[in-house]
């Protein structure tokens, strides 16, 4: 109701990336220490985080995740490209799907992984789109994620990427009924 409500206002917030995506995913699958870190944060609005899964070349599909996350010092060091990444040039913090083991197609090795958004080695570039979303092209470079920023450690997470897909696409189907309705008032009168 909350998120169909946020769409009949045409209210231009990240709520769906933030709070459904992101936010649920993190409480799920969290650690004790990463969920004291971000949960507080988003639920009182004043961090954002947008949710990066599509790749470089269109796909929209877990098992052909091609972004490379490779062990770094302590942690590890994230190189390639996400598209259509909704929100990002607003978010403080991303969740982004990576493989960190195994090959494209193959449901072994994909992680979640926080990143910092404002850092040099993250490029953000918003989208031009036929909807004037806010859909973004993030590059990683040589981004490095420390050790605590592993949302959830490889081969453990297949379902839970299923789930945060099936929570966004519920909640962006809401919110486009909400904007429906709104659309429907606006031709009758």
């Amino acid at each position: 109701v909350l998120i169909e409500e946020l769409g009949y206002a045409l209210a231009p917030v990240p709520f769906v990336e933030t709070v459904v995506c992101c936010g649920l995913t993190l409480a799920d699958i969290g650690t004790d220490e990463q969920k004291s870190r971000f949960l507080p944060g988003i639920s009182r609005g004043d961090r954002i985080m947008a949710l990066a899964l599509t790749e470089a070349d269109g796909a929209f599909d877990p098992d052909l995740t091609n972004l490379k996350a490779e062990p770094f010092r302590d942690g590890y060091q994230l190189n390639g490209t996400k598209l259509f990444v909704a929100g990002a040039a607003a978010a403080d913090y991303l969740l982004c799907l990576a493989r960190a083991q195994g090959k494209p197609g193959e449901k072994l090795g994909l992680s979640f992984f926080i990143v910092k958004v404002d850092s040099s080695d993250v490029r953000v570039t918003p989208l031009d789109t036929i909807a004037g979303d806010r859909q973004c092209a993030v590059d990683f470079i040589d981004t490095y994620v420390a050790p605590e920023n592993l949302l959830v450690a490889s081969n453990s997470e297949f379902p839970m990427i299923q789930n945060t897909i099936q929570r966004g696409a519920v909640a962006e189907c809401a919110r486009m009924t909400g904007i429906a309705q709104h659309m429907l008032e606006m031709a009758v009168d």
